[in-house]
C-alpha cells in the first residue's frame, strides 16, 4: 500500500513508475479517465476506500507491466470508467490475470476463464458466455456419471447379497469394489448437493402502508456544486429505482438525505409510518476481531439459508473472504425484515452465488 502521509500526486508521479515521458503522458490520461485530478493534492490517508483503489489502479496501469494482476478492478468505478478500462485492457499487449464478479466485464474483456472448483482448476478457452455453456455441459456429464454409478452400485449390492458362500475370494473382491463405488457415489452426491444449494431468506413479510415515501421539491448543494434542484417523486409499491451517474455527482448523498443522515437545503422528505428502511452501505466491511458468525447472526437457520453451513458458523468473521463478509453484512440487514431497501453499490465484492 502507499505511504499514508504522501499526496496522490507524489504517489502517482513517483520516478520508479514514471521514468519516461511517454509514461507520464499516459498517466495524465489515466488521471483524467479515473477522475483523480481533484484528489492530486490530498494525502493518501484522507481518501475513501474507493478513491484509494482508483489511485492504486492508475499507478499499476501506468507502469506498463508485462503482466497485470487485478482483483475486482471495476469496484468503485462508474460506468464511464469501466468502459474506458475495458477499452484500455483490450488494446494492451500484456498478460492479464483478473478476479472479478462483474459478469459483463468478464464477457467483454477475457479470452479465457479459469474456474476454481473443489480444489481443481477448469480452463475454458472463451469468454464468460462460453464458460457458462461449457460448465453446463460438464455438470450434465457429471449428472450422467452419477446415474451410472448409482446403477452400478445397485448391481454390485445385488451380487453381494446373493453371492455363493464357497467363492469367498471373489466375494471379497466384489465387496471391496462395492465400497469403492459407494465412496465415489457419496462424494459426488455431496458435491451435487452443495452445487444445488441456493441462497434464500424466508422472513415474515412486513406490512407496507399506502404512503411509502414522498420527496417534494428537494434542493441540495455543496458550495457551487448542485446535487438536486426541485426534485419531486412519490414512491409506489414494488417500484425498483436505479440511481445512475458519474462518481462524485451525489448519488450516495441523495441516499443519505432519504435516510435523514444528510440535511436537505430545502424541500420535504416524508416516509410512511410503516416504512422500515434497510440500508446496504458501500463502505468497507469489518466485523470485530473477536466476533464469530454465530455472534453476529444468532439464528443458525438464517446463516444456513445464506450458505453459511453449521461447520462455518463458529468461525471468526474476520477470516471470511471479501465476498463472504458482504454476504454476511447483507444478511444482518435482511434479517431485520425491512420493507424498503436502499442499496449503495450492492454488487461490489459480492460473490456470484449471491449476485
Amino acid at each position: 500500500m502507499f505511504e499514508q502521509h504522501k499526496t496522490v500526486q507524489e504517489v502517482l508521479f513517483d520516478f520508479d513508475v514514471v521514468q519516461e515521458w511517454e509514461h507520464e503522458v499516459e498517466l495524465q490520461i489515466m488521471i483524467d479517465k479515473l477522475k483523480l485530478q481533484p484528489l492530486l493534492q490530498q494525502q493518501i490517508e484522507t481518501l475513501s476506500g474507493g478513491e484509494a483503489k482508483r489511485v492504486m489502479l492508475a499507478k499499476v496501469l501506468a507502469g506498463n507491466p508485462p503482466m497485470l494482476v487485478l482483483d475486482e478492478p471495476t469496484n468503485h468505478l462508474d460506468l464511464d470508467m469501466i468502459e474506458w478500462l475495458e477499452r484500455y485492457l483490450k488494446k494492451q499487449h500484456t498478460t492479464l490475470f483478473m478476479v472479478t464478479h462483474d459478469r459483463y466485464f468478464l464477457e467483454r474483456v477475457c479470452t479465457d476463464i479459469y474456474e476454481l472448483d473443489r480444489g481443481k482448476i477448469h480452463q475454458y478457452s472463451g469468454n464468460y458466455s462460453y464458460f457458462l455453456e461449457k460448465k453446463a455441459q460438464r455438470e450434465e456429464n457429471e449428472k450422467i456419471e452419477m446415474h451410472k454409478l448409482k446403477q452400478l452400485l445397485r448391481k454390485e449390492l445385488a451380487w453381494i447379497r446373493k453371492a455363493p458362500q464357497g467363492r469367498q475370494t471373489k466375494a471379497n473382491f466384489r465387496e471391496k469394489r462395492f465400497y469403492d463405488i459407494e465412496d465415489r457415489y457419496d462424494s459426488r452426491k455431496e458435491i451435487r448437493l452443495q452445487e444445488s444449494q441456493k441462497l434464500e431468506l424466508a422472513v415474515e413479510e412486513r406490512r407496507l402502508g399506502g404512503k411509502i415515501l414522498n420527496l417534494k421539491n428537494l434542493k441540495k448543494s455543496f458550495g457551487d456544486k448542485c446535487i438536486l434542484q426541485n426534485f419531486s417523486h412519490e414512491c409506489r409499491h414494488n417500484e425498483h429505482i436505479g440511481i445512475i451517474g458519474k462518481n462524485g455527482v451525489g448519488k450516495s448523498t441523495f441516499i443519505k438525505m432519504i435516510l435523514g443522515e444528510e440535511a436537505v437545503d430545502s424541500g420535504l422528505i416524508q416516509a410512511g409510518e410503516s416504512v422500515v428502511f434497510g440500508y446496504y452501505d458501500q463502505k468497507d466491511i469489518s466485523f470485530p476481531d473477536d466476533k464469530r458468525l454465530s455472534d453476529i447472526v444468532t439464528d443458525p437457520k438464517l446463516l444456513e439459508q445464506f450458505l453459511f453451513p453449521p461447520s462455518q458458523q463458529h468461525q471468526f468473521a474476520k477470516t471470511l473472504s471479501g465476498g463472504e463478509k458482504r454476504r454476511l453484512y447483507l444478511l444482518t440487514i435482511l434479517q431485520k425484515n425491512p420493507n424498503f431497501l436502499i442499496l449503495d453499490e450492492p454488487t461490489n465484492d459480492l460473490d456470484l452465488i449471491t449476485l
